[in-house]
């Protein structure tokens, strides 16, 4: 489930991309942080709960409200470790487009 929100962020940062020429380091780090944090809320929570509904037939036996509790709190402790990797693959994403 997590190409979904991978893929909407690479269309948002690549349209974002192609409008701005120049972009400072402090605004890929923005966006770093912005794209790692929706990618993990969203597979931690979102995708957690389709991946169980797909795979158990209902949502009978799923715990929606600590899904999204834990969701929200995993994308919030894992930020110190995704960010430096979302940089990285932006800046590579960024040296792309700018070619």
């Amino acid at each position: 489930m997590k190409i979904v929100p991978l893929q909407v962020v690479k269309l948002y940062i690549g349209g974002y991309f192609q409008k701005h020429s120049r972009l400072s380091t402090k605004k890929l780090w923005q966006i770093s942080i912005g794209s790692a944090f929706f990618i993990t809320w969203f597979s931690g929570t979102i995708g957690a709960i389709l991946g169980e509904m797909l795979t158990r037939g209902s949502m009978e036996t799923i715990n929606v409200e600590g899904t999204w509790v834990w969701g929200t709190i995993y994308a919030f402790v894992l930020l110190q470790i995704t960010v430096p990797f979302a940089r990285f693959v932006i800046d590579i994403f960024y040296k792309l487009i700018k070619k």
